[in-house]
């Protein structure tokens, strides 16, 4: 704690919630970087201090909001249409791309299904998808992994998306979640994934933070997706290599 300065409340909150949607929800908005209908979109629980901007503009930090815009940007080019969202967090980049898509006049069958199996999470998206604009195309379900898996064996989606939930998962189950999601898509629909790549900061991350992960390179990431039945994959990596995303079409 030192590290981060024991006297910076965003920080304070920041490692308390590491492993969870509210530190991922003040590394995206501690700059306000993003902007979208109403404004600027600031960390709902703390606002941000020096020590924050400071420390939440490294180059890790970068990478999230750098993959935040890949997902946002992927989200757009699939169109849209049924989305599900697995661990959907605060799920800003998709909230963010349909916001454009319909601001573009497109996307109009467009709703989204978000997941997650904490609550706090999906309140905290129930915010931002306010703050977009977009609580009638939204609905949330609160579901572990297990109870997800029904839901997709029952439903077919446009665009399934699960970025970060792989950082957590071993091969086992990583393999399962995919195999289910692509197995739930409909014709020419697409399936966006995303996973952390080890690099030099990752013990320090461990030490400072008790952040354990699930770390796979591009190459392992594709391999893994390819085991698990997907085909027609493109792997976009974000320019500080630290976190790459996948979009798996049918």
């Amino acid at each position: 704690m030192p590290f981060f300065n024991a006297d910076s409340p965003p920080l304070r909150h920041f490692c308390l919630n590491v492993c969870r949607a509210e530190s991922l929800d003040d590394v995206y908005n501690v700059n306000g970087s993003f902007k979208w209908k109403n404004g600027t979109v600031l960390p709902d629980a703390c606002m941000p201090d020096f020590w924050a901007m400071f420390h939440l503009s490294s180059p890790n930090a970068q990478a999230v909001r750098n993959r935040y815009r890949i997902v946002k940007e992927q989200y757009k080019a699939s169109g849209g249409g049924k989305t599900l969202s697995i661990a959907c967090g605060s799920a800003q980049p998709l909230l963010h791309g349909l916001h454009d898509l319909l601001n573009a006049g497109k996307g109009q069958n467009s709703a989204i299904i978000l997941t997650d199996s904490s609550m706090d999470s999906l309140h905290l998206a129930k915010k931002r998808a306010q703050q977009a604009g977009l609580s009638d195309r939204v609905s949330f379900v609160q579901a572990n992994l297990c109870e997800l898996t029904k839901k997709l064996n029952n439903e077919k989606f446009d665009v399934i998306e699960a970025c970060g939930i792989l950082d957590y998962l071993n091969k086992d189950a990583a393999l399962k979640l995919m195999r289910n999601a692509f197995s739930s898509l409909n014709t020419n629909g697409s399936v966006i994934l995303s996973n952390m790549m080890k690099t030099g900061s990752a013990d320090l991350l461990s030490r400072i933070c008790n952040w354990n992960i699930v770390y796979r390179s591009p190459e392992e990431f594709e391999n893994l997706i390819l085991e698990a039945g997907g085909k027609n994959v493109r792997i976009y990596s974000e320019p500080w290599k630290i976190h790459a995303v996948a979009v798996v079409k049918t």
